[in-house]
């Protein structure tokens, strides 16, 4: 019998860590294969929104209220550049491609696998 355990313990494949990356919510940093980095409070809570939301998608006002809860004057322009750091903290970290994608009409999507601890 153990034998026949020890045989299939190594016939079974070996778990790795989930693709895609993983956010510490608890102390704001975002890790992938390429490294880790810190994220800002408003960066934390739109990745959480991002992950919990149906197909990862939000809508515009959903991404500002993110992104600047309790105040109605951030302009596209200013939510658009917030965005692009944000993309780039995603690449730094090992995210490649496109990991927000704008749909046009809509909202955002977040196009990674996302695990939040």
């Amino acid at each position: 019998v153990l034998a026949l355990q020890a045989l299939g313990q190594r016939l079974l494949p070996s778990v790795s860590p989930p693709p895609g990356l993983v956010m510490n919510k608890h102390n704001h940093t975002l890790e992938g294969p390429a490294g880790h980095c810190k994220l800002s409070d408003s960066e934390t809570r739109l990745l959480l929104a991002f992950a919990s939301a149906k197909e990862q998608t939000l809508e515009r006002w959903q991404v500002a209220t993110q992104m600047s809860p309790g105040n109605d004057t951030l302009t596209q322009d200013s939510m658009q550049a917030r965005l692009s750091q944000l993309r780039k903290k995603i690449q730094q970290c090992g995210g490649n491609g496109d990991s927000i994608k704008a749909i046009r009409g809509n909202g955002y999507r977040f196009c990674l696998p996302l695990q939040v601890l």
